[in-house]
């Protein structure tokens, strides 16, 4: 009985537990990195188009739409290229999130040039 009671306790404590405790890029909770995210992304319009846009984007503004790079094992797009590509798209308002380079990502070198000489900012608008 007491392993019954304890096994229910764990399942409904648990969740709430990790939720505020696992971490995102190894240094910040989930809770805290979903919080940054919607406060950064409070200044963004309804229906606009996000380059190199936070993962969580898909299900927190499934209004905006996210656009990466080309993936580099097929064609390695180049930040002109990539900036020409998603300025063709038909939308009011076109930006480029910014991001700290992850290493874990294959993109093109001028990519993550861009990334790290705008570091500090939230956002480049290109339209």
């Amino acid at each position: 009985l007491w392993t019954a009671g304890f096994a229910i306790s764990f399942l409904l404590s648990s969740p709430a537990y990790l939720y505020d405790t696992v971490f995102i890029d190894g240094n910040e909770s989930y809770a805290t990195h979903i919080a940054r995210f919607q406060e950064k992304y409070k200044t963004v319009p309804e229906g606009c188009l996000v380059g190199l846009a936070d993962d969580h984007i898909r299900y927190l503004r499934p209004d905006c739409q996210p656009l990466y790079p080309l993936n580099p094992d097929y064609n390695d797009e180049d930040m002109d290229a990539f900036r020409a590509r998603i300025l063709q798209l038909p939308a009011r308002h076109v930006y480029i999130e910014i991001q700290p380079v992850d290493p874990y990502r294959k993109w093109h070198r001028s990519i993550e040039a861009f990334l790290a000489g705008n570091e500090g900012k939230d956002f480049i608008t290109l339209r």
